[in-house]
């Protein structure tokens, strides 16, 4: 991805105002609030003794949204541009029970390779070079099965 300036935006997340950054135009397109339906949602699904994984972790802000509502968040992000983000954005809310992982989760162990459009980080996908988003930038990256992964606390 071209490297392109890091913005910095208030976004309502639950109950309180965050800082998040990111350098595409997800948080022009979200506004002030984040995903009032979602918040409404997780209050009725999830318990504060509950453990989440926010399996493609984008830059954070459902692990935010979690870290407030449950015991434990296990964010797997692949891709390592947006990766930086998310590490940034958690650190930045103090989000103690959130745990960051840099890779994806698959079937098998396997690299796979993800294309995203360089204004849209919440837009990537995992794609084959024959595939009609083969002009998008692509990072190739490491999924590993989740009977592998093991929580150290």
């Amino acid at each position: 991805m071209n490297v392109r300036p890091e913005k910095v935006l208030p976004i309502r997340i639950n109950d309180r105002i965050v800082y998040i950054a990111s350098d595409d135009n997800y948080l022009d397109q979200l506004g002030e609030i984040f995903e009032p339906t979602t918040v409404e949602l997780f209050r009725v699904l999830v318990k504060p003794d509950d453990v989440a994984f926010d399996i493609g972790a984008n830059i954070g802000l459902t692990a935010i949204l979690l870290s407030e509502m449950v015991k434990e968040v296990f964010c797997f992000e692949p891709s390592s541009s947006t990766f930086k983000f998310l590490e940034k954005n958690v650190a930045a809310a103090a989000c103690a029970n959130v745990r960051l992982e840099n890779f994806g989760l698959g079937s098998a162990p396997s690299t796979a390779t993800i294309a995203m459009d360089e204004n849209f980080r919440a837009g990537a996908f995992i794609t084959t070079e024959s595939a009609p988003s083969s002009t998008l930038p692509k990072q190739s990256k490491l999924f590993e099965v989740m009977n592998t992964f093991e929580n150290p606390t």
